[in-house]
């Protein structure tokens, strides 16, 4: 309650624009969350559009079935994934490009499903 008390001071104190961003907005408190004059929920990308980036990305006009139904398995991908397939596939001109992207997103979308657990792991 105390950290909670002072960060409402320091918000309301701050005279230059303020950004933030969590991943547990319905753990925030209302009265942090009312301080906030714009609030911005960022969704994982439809299927579609997941689809057209990935074409787009790699250059390939037309999927295979195997390529369609391995994207379509990738509920939590975002634009910034598909930036780094753009950056990463300017280090590997020669590899195989539909491996490569499909095993990138794959590991980038798995990234995303493991349960971050609060607080020190304490050593085995």
């Amino acid at each position: 309650l105390q950290f909670v008390n002072e960060f409402l001071t320091q918000i309301e104190c701050f005279t230059q624009p303020l950004f933030a961003a969590t991943n547990f907005v319905t753990k925030l408190d209302k009265a942090v969350l009312r301080r906030f004059d714009f609030k911005l929920d960022c969704q994982y990308l439809t299927s579609v559009q997941v689809l057209e980036l990935y074409k787009q990305i790699t250059r390939v006009k037309r999927l295979s079935e195997s390529e369609s139904a391995t994207l379509l398995q990738l509920k939590y991908l975002t634009p910034g994934d598909f930036a780094i397939l753009a950056r990463r596939t300017k280090f590997s001109p020669n590899a195989s490009i539909r491996d490569f992207a499909i095993n990138l997103l794959a590991d980038e979308n798995q990234r995303k499903q493991a349960k971050p657990q609060p607080g020190f792991i304490r050593p085995h």
